[in-house]
């Protein structure tokens, strides 16, 4: 684990920085559009036989001030967590946005927004950083899931450190 936060920390310092930059691409009169999909063998550290799948889409709104999201999920159970994680494809990194957090569920749906005024990241991260990170493609979703029973992450339905996990592009 040492070895990846000399990586990590300082990717994340640049794309922070990134993020505060403008972005020209960005019309802020039209929503914005981002999704991943989700499998466990996009899991970091370690990639999981996990039979479940999914597909979160993230939508911002025109003015720049509501994320909302769907996750829709087959082959899970007991989730417990959703979040989105600021790191590249190859990394596990830090919980930047919680998307969800309950007692464990079978429900194949997880919706919600936040706004512009209500955000505030574990990391400090802005949510102008926020965005910039998910459009710069330095972001993931991935669902939690854990049945309660020792020991923890043996199997699907069992993965408390993240059972399926994808990468969050922008939709052209």
């Amino acid at each position: 684990m040492q070895r990846y936060r000399f990586v990590f920390v300082p990717a994340l310092a640049l794309a922070i920085a990134a993020g505060c930059s403008s972005d020209d691409s960005v019309n802020p009169n039209v929503e914005e559009h981002f999704s991943a999909t989700l499998n466990g063998a996009s899991e970091r550290p370690t990639a999981n036989a996990s039979p479940g799948t999914g597909t979160a889409a993230f939508t911002l709104s025109a003015d720049r001030n509501t994320l909302t999201w769907t996750i829709t999920m087959t082959g899970t159970n007991n989730v417990t967590a959703a979040h989105i994680h600021v790191a590249g494809k190859e990394i596990a990194g830090p919980i930047v946005l919680p998307l969800y957090a309950a007692a464990a569920s079978n429900n194949p749906s997880i919706t919600g927004s936040i706004t512009r005024a209500a955000y505030t990241s574990p990391l400090g991260v802005s949510f102008d950083a926020l965005l910039s990170l998910m459009e710069s493609g330095d972001t993931y979703a991935n669902v939690h899931t854990d049945n309660g029973v020792a020991p923890a992450n043996t199997g699907p339905g069992d993965l408390s450190a993240g059972e399926i996990r994808g990468q969050i592009a922008r939709v052209p």
